[in-house]
Parts: C-alpha cells; structure tokens; sequence
C-alpha cells in the first residue's frame, strides 16, 4: 500500500513538473511572439525613417538639379543677349558712317 500511495504520489509530481514544463514553454512561446513583434514593428519603423530621409536626399538633390538648370539656362539666356548686342553693335558701327543719302542708295 505505501508502495502505491509512493507511485501515487511520484506520478502526481511528475505530472505537476510536466504541467509546469509547459506552462513555461507557452511563456517563453509568448514571450518569443511578443519579442518577434516588437522587432518587426522596430524593422517597419526603421525603414519608414530611412525612406523618409532617402525622400529628404532626393528632394534636396532634385532642388539642386533643378537650380543648376536654371542657373545653365539663365547663362545661356545672357550669353544670346551679349551675342545680339554684340551683332547690332556690329550693325550700327558698319551703318553709322554713312549719311542719309549714302543710306538710300
């Protein structure tokens, strides 16, 4: 009879240190979810901030690409106002010595 109540009681240990090896392994379970979450709600909010600073980069390099142009097209545009007054300047030195009637003819 001891021998029995002994099993008895050695089983009910050894189901209670089952019992409270899986409970522990649905926690840790829990806690590797929660910890998995975290990290990828970390990921997510990483590259949103990266994307956010590559967007920054751009948008001040197109800013930069866009004042060059300007710039480029604004030289261009003076260079053609030099180029034209340097030809009526031409053209009013070539016509200037002559006279009204050397004009006409």
């Amino acid at each position: 009879k001891i021998i029995a109540e002994k099993k008895a009681s050695d089983m009910a240990v050894l189901k209670d240190k089952i019992a409270a090896e899986k409970n522990s392994e649905k926690e840790r379970e829990k806690e590797n979810v929660a910890l998995e979450k975290e990290r990828i709600a970390y990921k997510a909010e990483m590259d949103a901030k990266r994307r956010e600073a590559d967007e920054k980069i751009m948008k001040e390099k197109r800013g930069f690409e866009i004042e060059a142009l300007k710039e480029k097209k604004e030289l261009k545009l003076e260079a053609e106002r030099q180029e034209r007054a340097r030809i009526q300047e031409e053209i009013d030195d070539a016509y200037a010595p002559l006279s009204d009637d050397e004009f006409c003819e």
